[in-house]
């Protein structure tokens, strides 16, 4: 099984983000395929699409969801576009016409541990550490077939392909149940040039970790 440090990106659902440019020319991979789609349909107290546009094997990527989130009466929906770009990442609020920009503060340590590494080697070793262990079943998304794992501790189960592809997953804590199911994958189609391009709408800068560590020290 080709598992790849994406796939923990997805199973944290934090800032583990693809290298830029420079690491591509350095050689490191994320996947074995260059560019790729994913069309996926999210269900649960979160609902609605997801569409992943992969270029560049893994270095470059755009998240783009339309949900509606249902809590304890509470109703809120979203449409927003995420870029990772190396360490930048930009968060479009298509509703709100807003771009915030932020930094991954894991993006070093994650170049890093995959710099003279097989990312196939890494990917799986970093599944396991995070508790996600083998359940010996298949699964089938999209017309592909999927290896299962769990995690016990997310409350959680995501089916993967060989070459990396995560298909599904779902969770169930507290009572909150969250899946998300691919529809569509196209191997060779990393989307289009206008899914990566930043509108000119008004920009503000997320604090980083630093700036949240002294906001709370009250300095």
């Amino acid at each position: 099984m080709k598992f790849r440090s994406s796939i923990a990106a997805l199973t944290l659902a934090v800032a583990m983000t693809a290298c830029g440019e420079s690491s591509d020319a350095a050689g490191i991979r994320f996947y074995p395929l260059k560019e790729f789609t994913i069309v996926s349909v999210l269900d649960g107290v979160n609902k609605g699409t997801k569409t992943t546009h992969v270029r560049d094997w893994g270095n470059r990527y755009v998240t783009i969801e339309e949900t509606t989130l249902s809590m304890m009466g509470v109703t809120r929906s979203e449409k927003k576009r995420v870029i990772v770009e190396g360490a930048d990442v930009t968060t479009i609020d298509e509703q709100a016409k807003t771009v915030t920009r932020s930094v991954n503060p894991l993006y070093d340590d994650v170049v890093k541990n995959l710099e003279g590494k097989d990312p196939e080697e890494v990917g799986r070793e970093f599944m396991i550490a995070l508790g996600h262990k083998p359940t010996g079943r298949e699964g089938s998304f999209a017309g592909e077939t999927c290896e299962v794992w769990s995690n016990a501790q997310f409350a959680q189960e995501l089916c993967a392909t060989d070459d990396g592809l995560v298909l599904n997953i779902v969770s169930n804590m507290m009572g909150m149940r969250l899946s998300e199911t691919a529809t569509d994958v196209r191997r060779g189609d990393g989307g289009p040039a206008s899914a990566f391009e930043v509108p000119d709408y008004p920009e503000r800068t997320a604090p980083n970790i630093q700036d949240i560590q002294k906001m709370m020290k009250g300095g």
